[in-house]
């Protein structure tokens, strides 16, 4: 997959700066978002259905249950809690409750400081 976007890279822009009155950079656009999109669901597939559902087998995990349908959802807040129910048990026990109750902040305090600890730690986990 890396080589056919290295390729869709170089060939993309050894052409003109524009292309048809088009620039460039949205042509490479529209030509990767395809193989993204599938190693996107690959990912999701790979990480949620195989290997947690493995590690949920060998620990003898009952509740297999890493996401909800998160497809039929109408608000962006719900969206978050559904599409992984693990990450939000996390930080609603860590991160919002301690906030909430043992600070003493407000629901809208707490949602934003969970908010940006589960950013510092997606980004964190995802460089390393």
């Amino acid at each position: 997959m890396l080589k056919y976007i290295d390729a869709l890279w170089r060939t993309t822009f050894k052409q003109f700066e524009y292309n048809e009155g088009i620039p460039n950079i949205y042509v490479f656009l529209l030509r990767i978002s395809p193989i993204l999109t599938l190693f996107y669901y690959m990912t999701f597939y790979f990480l949620f259905e195989l290997y947690l559902n493995l590690w949920a087998e060998v620990t003898k995990f009952a509740d297999r249950q890493f996401y909800m349908d998160f497809w039929n959802i109408s608000s962006f807040s719900d969206y978050g809690r559904t599409w992984n129910t693990i990450t939000h048990y996390f930080l609603y026990l860590h991160v919002f409750k301690p906030c909430r109750f043992r600070l003493g902040l407000s629901g809208v305090k707490s949602g934003i400081m969970t908010t940006l600890v589960s950013s510092m730690l997606h980004d964190y986990f995802a460089v390393n």
